[in-house]
């Protein structure tokens, strides 16, 4: 026991002094942005089981979302739907769609969610009041 207590205080003291966290403003904490890093939200497995998708936000603008994907065998992330690519711009959404979202408590943009289809070979999502494809084999949306 001793023996931990010791490698555990030899770990804390071993940080470097250099190393230093980011700055923490009164309007990072009051955002609706979290402060634990990049989001990773609506992870699910493809029918094949060989790729976990997920949405994952921008270090740029942590409420855009786009897809990604991680490729169980090769251990290799990539992002599949780049929202930009899509549609730039704000998002024109529907009443219907901005009370939703409101009732969500959702204020992320970009992709939002999406869903596989029974075979594994394309997905479909919305994006800015539009309904899309995505052909894994094509890699287009």
């Amino acid at each position: 026991m001793h023996i931990l207590h010791r490698l555990l205080l030899l770990l804390v003291f071993s940080i470097p002094p250099w190393v230093e966290a980011e700055k923490l403003t009164l309007e990072v904490i009051h955002s609706d942005i979290g402060l634990d890093g990049p989001g990773l939200r609506s992870a699910k497995f493809s029918p094949d089981s060989k790729l976990l998708t997920y949405l994952k936000n921008r270090p740029d603008d942590k409420r855009r979302y786009d897809l990604w994907a991680y490729d169980l065998e090769k251990g290799t992330h990539f992002r599949l739907v780049n929202a930009d690519e899509l549609h730039e711009g704000e998002e024109q959404l529907s009443d219907e769609e901005k009370a939703r979202r409101e009732r969500m408590r959702l204020f992320a943009t970009g992709i939002i969610s999406y869903q596989w289809n029974e075979q594994g070979s394309a997905l479909l999502f919305p994006l800015a009041g539009d309904l899309y494809y995505y052909n894994l084999a094509d890699k287009k949306a």
